[in-house]
């Protein structure tokens, strides 16, 4: 089918890092359906760490990069000391993959500057990240509904990423594919429907798809592109984490 095809096309040429992926398939849905569309990626604490490198971005500051298992980047920029030696932090970087990804024990080593900065460094590895969520063609909003307050209304449900998360979480929870109307449990979404389907890779939750539109939306063509999508983005997740 001309849809189908054009979906697989587009997962075959999907370059980039996970983020940019995950954003550009947002608006790739949306073209599809001509609704707002959701992706929310995998959490990055839901996988374990596979890559870890400290880089130093100036005298007081590293950069912790994260490689998940799932195939998440995650970053974080830390505060270190502008006394601290490049040898230092190479060699604690060391100990941070012997510790994260080896499984070894965090033991002292006396030198009270560099267990310092192990420490601060292992506690932003430490620090819990918020989940991905990307949203596309928030413009065809206006073009879905007639009242510019019911417009609002959407888009500022739409801008509150944790109450995505957790609306698209609990429809799922309940085995459900398809909210609409008062079943999102939302006043603002009252006229609305939301289509949903998880990613898995290997069979293990690794985010979800969705589309946001009227209730008088295309029910079928709906279910089948947000299905199609969810399915070709969780291939996609599993060959970029096997590579």
């Amino acid at each position: 089918r001309p849809q189908q095809q054009k979906v697989v096309s587009f997962f075959e040429t999907a370059q980039g890092e996970l983020e940019r992926m995950l954003r550009d398939t947002s608006a790739f849905l949306s073209q599809l359906t001509h609704y707002a569309a959701v992706v929310v990626g995998p959490a990055p604490e839901s996988s374990p760490i596979r890559g870890l490198q400290v880089v130093r971005l100036t005298a007081d500051q590293a950069l912790v990069v994260l490689v998940h298992a799932n195939a998440v980047l995650s970053k974080r920029v830390v505060s270190i000391d502008p006394t601290t030696a490049d040898d230092t932090l190479e060699d604690v970087t060391h100990q941070l993959v012997k510790i994260h990804l080896e499984g070894h024990e965090d033991v002292p080593s006396g030198d009270q500057a560099a267990d310092e900065l192990r420490r601060r460094l292992s506690d932003a590895i430490a620090e819990p990240e918020e989940t991905p969520v990307f949203v596309g063609g928030t413009s065809s909003v206006a073009e879905i509904f007639d009242a510019v307050d019911q417009v609002h209304d959407v888009l500022r449900v739409l801008e509150k990423q944790y109450v995505v998360v957790s609306l698209i979480s609990d429809l799922l929870k309940r085995g459900q594919e398809v909210a609409i109307g008062s079943e999102t449990g939302m006043e603002p979404l009252a006229e609305c429907s939301l289509v949903v389907s998880p990613i898995e890779v290997d069979g293990v939750a690794a985010g979800s798809v969705g589309v946001l539109g009227p209730t008088r939306m295309r029910y079928p063509h709906a279910l089948a592109t947000v299905a199609l999508v969810s399915q070709e983005l969780g291939q996609h997740l599993r060959g970029e984490g096997s590579s």
